[in-house]
C-alpha cells in the first residue's frame, strides 16, 4: 500500500498544476533515496539533463528533487510514467515546475 504524505503547508489545500515545462518537481520521495539511484533511473527517459536533490543544511535529503529535461514533451512523458508510482511504500507526486532556485 502506498502512502501520500503532504507537508503541513499543503495539507488540505488544492495545489494547482503549473503549465507544462521542461522542469519537473518530484515530491514525496523516500528519505533513503540516493542521488545516483535517482539519476540512473531518470537517465532512462529521453531528454533527461540533470536532477537536483534538495537537502537540509545537515546534508540529509528533504524528500524532493527537481529534474530538468531538454523539452516539455520529454518532461511530460516522464511525468506520465512517474505520476502515482509507488516507491518504498510512498506514492510519488510529480508536478511541472519552473527552473529551481540555485
Amino acid at each position: 500500500q502506498c502512502v501520500v504524505r503532504l507537508s503541513r503547508w499543503r495539507a488540505g489545500k488544492v495545489v494547482s498544476e503549473p503549465p507544462p515545462s521542461n522542469f519537473l518537481g518530484l515530491f514525496n520521495l523516500p528519505f533513503t533515496t540516493k542521488a545516483a539511484q535517482l539519476r540512473n533511473f531518470l537517465s532512462n527517459f529521453p531528454g533527461f539533463v540533470k536532477v537536483r536533490m534538495m537537502l537540509y543544511s545537515n546534508g540529509k535529503f528533504r524528500g524532493h528533487a527537481f529534474a530538468e529535461f531538454t523539452s516539455s514533451d520529454d518532461a511530460s512523458l516522464c511525468k506520465a510514467v512517474l505520476t502515482g508510482m509507488c516507491v518504498n511504500g510512498q506514492t510519488v507526486d510529480v508536478r511541472f515546475g519552473t527552473r529551481p532556485r540555485s
